[in-house]
């Protein structure tokens, strides 16, 4: 099929070289010099992809842009930018287009941007299937989740993994944002490799050496040419971990690659091209870490074109039984141990529990009592000291689990067994399974559950 592209510039010669390029790509090309002109192109003509600079005369780019997603929301748009602008490139992002290209333009990025773009219509067929089996599901990727905000997260995974743009995912400690990272480059169509980076342990030089690579005599242990990580992740994209520890040394130089896609081994004068998505995690404040000093604002905002920030466990309660039945049946499996279900006093010590070392201690930690138990239950005395201390103990059902149940079966076993013991009570129902009394007949709905199943 033949696509329609529509180029909004008023620059001339940006136009002239713009449409020998996309043209030569076999797509039918139109042309407007200002906003209004394009606009009228798009009420008479079929376009599947416009190319729109942000600053043109007469009505600007983010009104173009604003009017496309107001009456014809199926164009993919893309816009493109002067440096300098890039808060207006982030705001086009935000009120609806697909990326933003920066100038002097680049005539690769721009062939494999379109080309990505042009994809964006197929992908989006997809995107309704993919939500709605992550709520069926209760998870997306290797992420469990039927909280609101987990589902909240999944939906900006799916939108945001088409573009190239920068993302950076803040949250704590242990909230997987790895986990969200590899989500958004499975999810993307970059057909190179995920490479995850977290030096910050390691020296400047040794920091320098490893992302950006060496020359044989670099330094004392460089014996011999060696690529970086950045080079590893060419095509596909480059996760850097505790991106707020990056020495202040490298950070120009990180910058520089953000920008133009080229790049220096250390110990050499050629510069290098490379196409990388860039994603980046921090559990700090960057704010509190820029105004400090230590990080470059202009690497931050680069870094943070898009932005996810996790929930802590605690503000995803109801999502604990879930995570906690997922991780039983991985180790139970993974240990070789007949361990089925969690008893009602040991899920109410994990549910009070504060979790500061969230998912990542929770998963730590049911692998811990797997291994002691010594029946098919998972008890409270079967976890460490720190999670029964200031607990009380509380009385309940134990709900045998098979290995190999479902996230959602589990999850209206664990409601409707409640529900149950309630006496067909919602409220008392909703605290003990802490979720809200909304959340809870949502819940009783979705799964079909009728009086009967609990009275």
């Amino acid at each position: 099929m033949s696509h329609n592209v529509l180029i909004i510039e008023d620059d001339q010669n940006a136009r002239s070289a713009l449409s020998k390029v996309l043209a030569r790509m076999g797509y039918y090309i139109l042309i407007a010099g200002t906003g209004e002109k394009g606009l009228e192109i798009i009420e008479k003509e079929t376009v599947h992809l416009v190319l729109c600079d942000i600053q043109l005369p007469g009505i600007d780019g983010l009104e173009v842009l604003e009017k496309i997603k107001q009456y014809k929301k199926e164009i993919v748009v893309v816009m493109m930018t002067a440096f300098g602008s890039i808060e207006k490139a982030v705001k086009a992002i935000k009120m609806g287009a697909m990326d933003f290209i920066e100038k002097p333009l680049d005539l690769e990025i721009i062939r494999e941007t379109v080309a990505c773009a042009l994809k964006l219509p197929d992908y989006l067929k997809n995107r309704d299937n993919l939500l709605l089996e992550a709520k069926e599901k209760k998870s997306f990727a290797e992420m469990v989740g039927a909280s609101k905000p987990m589902q909240d997260i999944f939906s900006t995974i799916i939108k945001v993994a088409p573009a190239r743009t920068t993302v950076l995912i803040t949250g704590e400690t242990g909230t997987g944002k790895e986990l969200v990272a590899r989500a958004i480059h499975q999810y993307s169509s970059r057909s190179g490799s995920f490479v995850a980076v977290n030096l910050s342990a390691v020296t400047d030089t040794l920091f320098e050496s490893e992302l950006f690579g060496y020359v044989k005599g670099a330094h004392s242990t460089a014996f011999q040419d060696r690529k970086g990580r950045l080079e590893e992740a060419n095509k596909g994209t480059l996760f850097i971990d505790e991106v707020g520890d990056i020495p202040e040394t490298v950070q120009v130089k990180l910058l520089r690659c953000i920008e133009n896609r080229t790049f220096e081994r250390l110990g050499e004068n050629s510069t290098h091209k490379v196409d990388v998505r860039f994603v980046a995690a921090t559990n700090v404040n960057m704010d509190e870490v820029v105004a400090s000093g230590k990080f470059r604002q202009d690497l931050y905002y680069r870094l943070k074109v898009l932005e996810i920030h996790l929930p802590s466990l605690r503000e995803r309660q109801e999502d604990i039984p879930l995570l906690a039945y997922s991780f039983l049946q991985k180790f139970s499996q993974e240990n070789n141990r007949p361990v089925y279900s969690i008893s009602k006093e040991a899920m109410d010590y994990l549910l009070r529990y504060p979790w500061p070392g969230n998912i990542r201690e929770l998963e730590n930690k049911i692998e811990q009592a797997v291994v002691m138990a010594e029946g098919d239950t998972l008890l409270p005395c079967h976890f460490s000291p720190e999670i029964q201390k200031n607990q009380t103990q509380v009385s309940g059902d134990i709900i045998q689990v098979e290995i190999g149940t479902s996230l959602r079966d589990m999850e209206r076993e664990m409601i409707q067994r409640t529900l149950v013991k309630v006496g067909g009570n919602k409220t008392k129902a909703a605290e003990i399974l802490r979720i809200g009394t909304r959340t809870l007949y949502r819940k009783i709905e979705e799964y079909g559950l009728d009086k009967k199943d609990f009275s």
